[in-house]
């Protein structure tokens, strides 16, 4: 059997209301969770929560290539598993995805064990004017008259 995209839609409990903050670090848990399931392409929370059984429920909608849809729901169940989000249920959505529509997963990349490079050496950072030269380029300017000088200059008559 040939691999299709499915969306499925989990809905995510959470136990206070979520800030934009909250719903920014639970797609980064989902993110770096994708990382560890490749054929979940998507993981997308979408706002608003909604308040049901004393709890606040985010709809968070997911798109999975497999073979069959219980597969689909399987592998976002686990990616939840994955990034620790407490989930009360997955389904699958009603919307047919077309595979041209949806990236397909990207293989795992080999873990080689190559030579290690060394690093870089470590160039000093670049020194800026010393104390004295700046000083020396701020009496020079009072001398000629700009504005720091004049400012400095008024500011010795009134005394």
């Amino acid at each position: 059997m040939e691999l299709r995209p499915f969306e499925i839609v989990a809905a995510c409990e959470l136990r206070s209301l979520p800030t934009g903050q909250d719903i920014a670090d639970l797609t980064a848990r989902l993110e770096r969770a994708r990382a560890k399931v490749s054929a979940v392409v998507s993981a997308t929370p979408q706002p608003p929560a909604i308040y049901r059984n004393l709890t606040y429920v985010l709809e968070t909608r997911c798109v999975a290539w497999a073979n069959t849809a219980e597969e689909a729901a399987g592998l976002v169940r686990r990616l939840l598993d994955e990034a620790g989000v407490p989930c009360r249920s997955v389904y699958r959505s009603g919307r047919a995805l077309a595979p041209t529509d949806v990236p397909r997963p990207e293989a795992p990349a080999p873990q080689t064990r190559g030579r290690r490079t060394r690093a870089p050496a470590l160039v000093p950072a670049a020194k800026g004017r010393s104390r004295a030269a700046r000083v020396r380029v701020q009496g020079k300017a009072a001398s000629r008259g700009t504005r720091k000088g004049a400012s400095a200059r008024k500011a010795g008559s009134r005394r």
